[in-house]
């Protein structure tokens, strides 16, 4: 009887478990569209493209030469970013980790620049509530000072 009693709160707690974990994977947001930056207003119209699926969230936006590409794996482990300005005499290498803090993406970002720049960063993704996606940024940069911006965009 003891075991038959073990193996049924066994069970309850696993229910449990599984139903908590798909409130979490039901209340997080997918970001996948293109976004037109409304503040801050020095980029006012800016457009990024992002696909987003449960592994993998994939930023897109225009510059001079080919797009900018940034991909984040969504497991929460550390992964090495893809390399950036390759042959340019500016490349940058550096790693990442996304994770979610309920319905909010937190993605960290260690950079190394070939000036010698250790660039550490902190992104923070979520809709608000007119479906609005906000990217709250904080990092250091290369005077000393930080960088704490919230760039607002609406879907276009």
């Amino acid at each position: 009887m003891r075991t038959g009693l073990v193996a049924a709160a066994l069970v309850l707690v696993m229910a449990g478990a599984s139903s908590q974990i798909s409130a979490q994977t039901a209340a997080r947001p997918n970001f996948s569209g293109t976004w037109v930056q409304l503040a801050p207003g020095d980029g006012a119209g800016d457009e990024i493209v992002v696909t987003h699926t449960a592994a993998l969230l994939t930023q897109r936006h225009a510059a001079e030469g080919p797009d900018h590409v940034l991909r984040f794996y969504l497991d929460g482990a550390t992964h090495p970013d893809d390399a950036l300005n390759e042959g340019s005499g500016h490349e940058m290498k550096g790693t990442h980790k996304a994770t979610w803090d309920g319905a909010r993406l937190v993605i960290d970002q260690i950079t190394d620049y070939q000036s010698g720049f250790h660039r550490v960063a902190k992104s923070v993704w979520w809709l608000d509530d007119k479906g609005q996606l906000v990217v709250k940024v904080d990092s250091n940069l290369p005077d000393g000072s930080r960088l704490d911006v919230t760039v607002v965009y609406r879907k276009k």
